[in-house]
């Protein structure tokens, strides 16, 4: 997994879902499921979708929460883009 990771840096590629796919093929899923972790992305999606903070100021919001949010963003956004990428490449 490590070494999975450090390419993905090196190469520039989305590393959430390289990760993801290495996993599938070499681990087991559950091993990695984590409640809280999904929890977080419940938070995130709950705070996207209806435009609020998490809590009522930047000051109250603990900053692992920032860092988990920030990652959360830019997996979904890596695959928002991957996604049109591949649309586009097969209207072509």
């Amino acid at each position: 997994m490590i070494a999975c990771y450090d390419k993905c840096l090196e190469g520039g590629y989305p590393v959430g879902k390289n990760l993801w796919d290495y996993l599938l093929k070499c681990g087991n899923v559950i091993n990695y499921y984590d409640s809280k972790h999904q929890e977080t992305i419940k938070q995130y999606n709950y705070c996207k979708d209806f435009n609020i903070p998490p809590y009522k100021s930047l000051q109250e919001t603990p900053v692992v929460l920032l860092e988990d949010f920030s990652i959360i963003k830019t997996e979904v956004d890596s695959i928002v883009k991957q996604t049109k990428e591949e649309n586009n490449g097969s209207k072509k």
